[in-house]
């Protein structure tokens, strides 16, 4: 009869063990996850690029896809939440970026309707 109050006594002790084992490996790698995303940049260079022209804007895209594609690549290809995260992380950088994009392709249209009229002005 002891033997079986041992054994009776013994497994709740023994899931109890182990229920808390697991809540603190849980809490140890959740520790190691950072809690707020982290920013990373680059700078896409356009010089030589004439975005008054619809071919120098479309290859400013090109250049921006790439930029996106490198920012988001994760860090270890085994981690699957960056893995999944990378789409919408290029989404979100390409957004940015072609707000920028958008106001540099103005100025350059203006610069260049400027630069029409201001013969024409002068010869008035």
């Amino acid at each position: 009869m002891p033997a079986f109050s041992r054994t009776r006594t013994f497994m709740p002790l023994a899931l109890l063990a182990a229920v808390a084992m697991t809540c603190l490996q849980g809490a140890a790698f959740a520790g190691t996850v950072p809690m707020e995303p982290t920013h990373h940049s680059v700078k896409v260079p356009i010089g030589g690029l004439n975005l008054a022209n619809p071919a120098g804007v479309a290859k400013l895209d090109a250049r921006l896809r790439a930029a996106a594609k490198q920012v988001c690549a994760p860090a270890d290809y085994r981690d699957l939440r960056a893995m999944a995260d990378r789409a919408s992380c290029q989404r979100t950088a390409l957004e940015r970026a072609t707000a920028k994009r958008d106001v540099l392709v103005a100025r350059a249209q203006a610069e260049q309707l400027a630069s029409r009229v201001q013969p024409s002005a002068a010869t008035n």
